[in-house]
């Protein structure tokens, strides 16, 4: 019985150790100043639309996680609990508009 307790306080250790490692690392993580963050990327809204359209894999290297600025008309403007949403709609597809959707933080 008593090597299920030693067992079983290794176990905790570890966990709490995890968990405040995940803590400290990963949920308290800072993050940029987006506002100060220069455009890595600037292309039309339809160039980013083909580029994912055509090849989604190399479009996510090159442009998921940096900040991009994208012209073009917007369709249509959201807010939602502090979120703006801007629309660009692109395409008609077969389940409804097509396009790039852009969430903005508040």
């Amino acid at each position: 019985m008593k090597k299920w307790m030693k067992i079983m306080a290794v176990i905790a250790v570890v966990g709490i150790a995890a968990a405040s490692y995940v803590y400290v690392f990963v949920y308290n993580k800072a993050h940029p100043d987006y506002a100060a963050l220069d455009a890595e990327h600037s292309l039309s809204a339809g160039e980013c639309f083909e580029a994912f359209r055509n090849n989604e894999k190399e479009a996510n290297q090159r442009f998921v996680g940096k900040m991009i600025q994208l012209t073009g008309t917007l369709d249509q403007i959201e807010n939602f609990d502090n979120h703006v949403i801007f629309y660009f709609v692109l395409s008609e597809g077969m389940f409804g508009n097509e396009g790039i959707r852009v969430s903005m933080l508040p």
